[in-house]
């Protein structure tokens, strides 16, 4: 079942289904930041804020001393974000740096919506096929569409770090710069760094009440985590799921 099916109407930027957001935070001067989804932390150079619903002052510091640029490539989650102005009558979405839920958006003459169910978009906007996803579905391996695209041609999905504005000009897209890093020799305290950035991120994704588990191939990567969930939560906060199959090796 969805759980975000929200409408803009392009003449005032007025909107519904914004209200069922997880973290709501006042900004000042008629802005507000709204999130559908689950923050886990916000990484600077020498710091790690753990973030929960309660953090909205810490937010609203945030996104009142920063844009949007220079925030989402440390703000950890799986999120949707919205920015309203309503002295603007802009609405600007956004994604988690690696956009890992889909969300589908489209429009007609007067609205624009989006949700992370393509039955709600299907109310509003009649679905055309897109003749060139549904080759590149069939005939590439992984059978996906690209991210950004859908099989249809008039629906979207939100690529990754794409930040979107809509407002009575209609809808504005725009691409975060990616910064890859440089390629060099990395010592012990870069080890160390990666080392800790990997903890905190398990940390705050760990169920400290329940049973974490953890779909385990015996090779390194999910070893790796079951070992760290077991130190950080105890073993009996820890369960693990793993089988061999015919031609697994």
């Amino acid at each position: 079942e969805a759980v975000m099916n929200i409408s803009i109407d392009f003449k005032d930027a007025s909107g519904s289904g914004i209200s069922g957001a997880n973290i709501v935070c006042g900004l000042g001067r008629g802005r507000s930041l709204h999130i559908f989804g689950d923050l886990f932390y916000h990484r600077t150079s020498d710091s790690v804020r753990i973030l929960d619903a309660g953090n909205t002052a810490y937010l609203r510091s945030l996104f009142t001393s920063q844009g949007i640029v220079s925030i989402v490539p440390h703000l950890e989650g799986q999120y949707l974000g919205i920015l309203i102005d309503a002295r603007d009558r802009t609405v600007r979405f956004f994604s988690d740096r690696y956009a890992r839920q889909d969300y589908f958006y489209a429009q007609n003459e007067s609205r624009f919506y989006i949700s992370d169910s393509l039955d709600f978009i299907f109310q509003h906007v009649e679905p055309r096929y897109d003749q060139r996803m549904l080759a590149h579905l069939f005939s590439v391996y992984g059978w996906y569409t690209p991210k950004g695209a859908t099989i249809y041609s008039n629906v979207r999905r939100l690529k990754v770090g794409e930040l979107l504005t809509v407002s009575s000009q209609g809808v504005a897209s725009e691409i975060l710069p990616f910064k890859p890093l440089a390629v060099r020799e990395y010592g012990q305290d870069a080890l160390e760094a990666y080392f800790h950035a990997l903890r905190d991120s398990t940390s705050c994704r760990a169920n400290r009440k329940g049973v974490n588990w953890v779909s385990s191939s015996s090779g390194w990567d999910s070893s790796m985590v079951l070992g760290m969930l077991v130190d950080l939560c105890g073993a009996k906060h820890v369960g693990m799921v793993t089988g061999s199959m015919k031609y697994s090796g």
